[in-house]
């Protein structure tokens, strides 16, 4: 899982993307700068390889900056894209498959403000770059300045998700 989430954006790029802008770019997606790890050990692991790709983002940066290379990392917060309607979903999940629709779709950002958020990463040169922000940046900062609380969110965010829907 972590070969995948952490090498297969940086690699798949490399040979399609010169010559695409005026400067070498190289962007990778994460899921989300939260941190969360709600459903156990298959999400954990999902989690940790999410994290990967930041801190790689980070380090291939600073590595690849003299040689003129930018390297962003884009975190998508809730995407309103068709997955909720095609995905294979089994048991709790699949029963709930309408709620998650309805849910992407009220709170869901569209996938044009993810490729809005790439071209401003590029363009601005950003090393991370949330989209959009307000899903993401605030449980982002709150990691950061108070990991505790942070986990006590983490731990009860589906629940307060299905109830604010």
């Amino acid at each position: 899982m972590i070969g995948v989430t952490c090498w297969v954006s940086p690699t798949a790029c490399r040979p399609s993307c010169r010559g695409c802008f005026a400067r070498p770019e190289v962007v990778d997606r994460e899921h989300r700068l939260d941190g969360r790890a709600d459903r156990g050990a298959a999400d954990g692991a999902l989690r940790a390889s999410k994290f990967g790709v930041v801190g790689l983002s980070e380090s291939l940066n600073a590595e690849l900056a003299p040689k003129g290379i930018h390297v962003a990392a884009v975190c998508p917060g809730i995407i309103n894209t068709p997955i909720t309607r095609s995905a294979i979903m089994r048991g709790e999940t699949a029963e709930r498959r309408e709620e998650a629709i309805a849910f992407y779709s009220k709170r869901g950002a569209s996938p044009d403000k993810v490729a809005e958020a790439v071209v401003e990463a590029v363009r601005k040169r950003k090393l991370i770059q949330p989209v959009p922000s307000l899903h993401v940046t605030p449980l982002w900062m709150l990691k950061r300045l108070a990991a505790r609380a942070s986990q006590a969110i983490a731990r009860n965010l589906p629940k307060l998700v299905m109830r604010g829907r």
